[in-house]
């Protein structure tokens, strides 16, 4: 399944390098960032793996929206849309992947490391701000829009996240988690 998601996130790649092309824009070829993370999802087991995803995830979604603001470009809006709505459902998968992973662990470590989570969403989001921050401000957002709604999306991540924690395996069709 893993290899699926990452399958169309390479898939969400491929859309806008050609977009790049048509519009005769340069591809970056290299970015420290990039490999920064790769090397980050690669350091350890599925749960870093999956928790450095998640942080992309989150954070794609308020850039897609900027970037679709942004741009008079009908094609392009409609190529952010569609991640967007991608990105929707690779939320929903990822919360589900790591609160199964983190069930089996005493509420003192899922603390640990939702702790973890949040500082590496915390610089990561950082990050995005001080590289896209022209982008940003060309959809009118200013850096409180951003950091309210990259906020706003990585809480009611870790709920879900802590919800599936709590619930996962339950024998009370009651208890299920709904991802609505």
């Amino acid at each position: 399944m893993l290899e699926l998601f990452i399958a169309e996130e390479q898939g969400h790649s491929s859309i806008l390098g050609r977009f790049l092309d048509t519009e005769g824009i340069p591809r970056l070829t290299r970015h420290w960032v990039d490999r920064v993370f790769r090397r980050l999802r690669k350091l350890a087991g599925l749960e870093v793996c999956a928790t450095v995803l998640v942080t992309a995830e989150v954070l794609a979604i308020p850039f897609y929206q900027a970037l679709r603001d942004a741009t008079r470009s009908h094609l392009l809006r409609s190529i952010c849309m569609r991640i967007l709505c991608d990105e929707a459902a690779h939320l929903n998968y990822q919360a589900l992947t790591l609160g199964i992973i983190r069930r089996p662990l005493c509420e003192r470590a899922r603390v640990i490391r939702s702790l973890l989570h949040s500082m590496l969403f915390r610089c990561t989001a950082l990050l995005l701000w001080q590289q896209h921050h022209t982008l940003f401000h060309a959809a009118g957002w200013d850096s409180r829009r951003f950091w309210k709604e990259a906020r706003r999306l990585f809480v009611r991540l870790q709920l879900r996240i802590r919800h599936v924690s709590q619930y996962a395996g339950c024998t009370d069709p009651s208890e299920e988690l709904r991802l609505d």
